[in-house]
């Protein structure tokens, strides 16, 4: 589950809210349950605070930001993925779970910069990035080692030492958890 996600090529300005999920690791539906916003004209998600919030029941996940409605998932992920035509054969995994299988067990919640990917959310060149082409290329079996060794070019842009880290690429206010 993707709360947030700053979408490449448009930098703050763009927020994305995804829903992952696939009978296997190589098989995603994501394309079926993702959203995006764009920020209003000269602002950027990255200038205040904002609220990414998923509400996730037996019967639907909404995905909201700032209170704001972005997305309603009401469940039957196989049907969604349209596995059985993009795989045949491939048995179905949540075929005994409940309507909202496979997200009716418990999951981790997790925070972080996605980087280093190689299933093309990063273009590869042209793609460039604070003037620099992107450190490695989706076909490379080594994306993270080549992304940490260009360290000096890219760890600049993350802001660290700016003001008290209050410029930091990735910062959180707070999390709240609760169950309904």
């Amino acid at each position: 589950v993707s709360f947030v996600t700053l979408d490449s090529g448009f930098g703050p300005l763009c927020i994305g809210q995804t829903l992952h999920f696939g009978p296997t690791t190589w098989l995603n539906g994501y394309e079926t349950a993702t959203t995006a916003k764009n920020s209003p004209a000269g602002e950027g998600f990255n200038k205040d605070f904002h609220r990414y919030q998923l509400e996730w029941t037996p019967e639907y996940m909404k995905f909201s930001i700032d209170d704001e409605q972005q997305m309603l998932v009401e469940g039957n992920f196989w049907n969604r993925g349209n596995f059985e035509e993009r795989a045949p054969g491939t048995p179905n995994p949540w075929v005994s779970g409940g309507k909202m299988a496979p997200f009716d067990e418990e999951f981790y919640i997790i925070m972080n910069l996605a980087i280093g990917g190689t299933n093309g959310y990063f273009p590869d060149a042209p793609a460039m990035n604070n003037g620099k082409p992107k450190p490695w290329s989706n076909q490379s079996p080594t994306a993270i080692r080549e992304f940490w060794s260009a360290k000096a070019d890219w760890l600049p842009t993350w802001k660290l030492n700016e003001n008290n880290s209050k410029e930091a690429s990735l910062q959180v206010d707070y999390v709240k958890v609760w169950a309904l």
